[in-house]
């Protein structure tokens, strides 16, 4: 349950919310996502967000949720096709082949199933169907929790590879605190019961986010503070 959550979230900006369990991460997310109806006003830069924006939200959730007896150019096309957005449109299969490789995946890849796919290749392609409408808003909800170590440090660098390259606005809830420090440009702890925002700590990294910066004194730094306010 929330409670008296205000916040301000910049265009083009990458937030992540940490805190325990049943806290409400999902919840805000949700609301975020239209899936919940807030209490007040959702606010983006100090401007309320209109339906057309709401509508080219994409979100990836913790499990892939692909359509398993469809393709993955099938699944890519999935949102389109549903009509959710006023910029729908039909992918040509060259655009779908290039959305597959913006998230690792190769062009073979195009006709397979998700049974066929791996669990780290099916949340790249749940990443790409998430794309697939030019979202102004990335939401997502412990989409790295399913898969092994290594390969979450990898997608963790393809998700804000991507953040960069799009001018995405991504909002990201996670338990794992490191990976919200590799991530964010600014880090929410929700606390308390009904949960608020607790705490607020910047990640100040001007550089890529990658093994530079995982190894740097900066990302020390920022996980400490991190910790320290989410176990005060």
């Amino acid at each position: 349950m929330l409670s008296g959550v205000s916040l301000a979230i910049r265009r083009g900006e990458f937030v992540s919310f940490v805190g325990p369990s049943g806290c409400g991460k999902s919840t805000l997310l949700r609301l975020l996502a239209k899936l919940l109806s807030p209490s007040g006003g959702v606010l983006l830069r100090d401007e309320r967000l209109r339906d057309g924006e709401f509508s080219r939200v994409g979100i990836v959730f913790q499990h892939p949720t692909l359509l398993p007896w469809r393709t993955a150019a099938q699944n890519i096309r999935l949102p389109l096709e549903l009509g959710r957005t006023k910029h729908h449109r039909v992918l040509p299969d060259d655009q779908i082949r290039q959305r597959l490789e913006q998230v690792g995946l190769a062009p073979s890849d195009t006709f397979k199933r998700p049974p066929q796919l791996s669990g780290g290749m099916q949340m790249r392609l749940s990443l790409a169907r998430a794309l697939a409408t030019d979202p102004a808003v990335l939401l997502l909800d412990e989409p790295f929790a399913a898969v092994d170590d290594l390969l979450r440090l990898k997608l963790q660098q393809d998700i804000r590879r991507l953040h960069d390259a799009r001018g995405l606005t991504t909002v990201l809830v996670t338990h794992n605190l490191q990976e919200a420090v590799f991530l964010s440009d600014r880090v929410f702890v929700l606390a308390g019961t009904p949960s608020s925002v607790a705490a607020e700590v910047a990640v100040d990294w001007a550089g890529h986010r990658d093994a530079e910066f995982r190894s740097s004194p900066a990302f020390g730094e920022c996980s400490r503070r991190l910790a320290a306010a989410l176990f005060q």
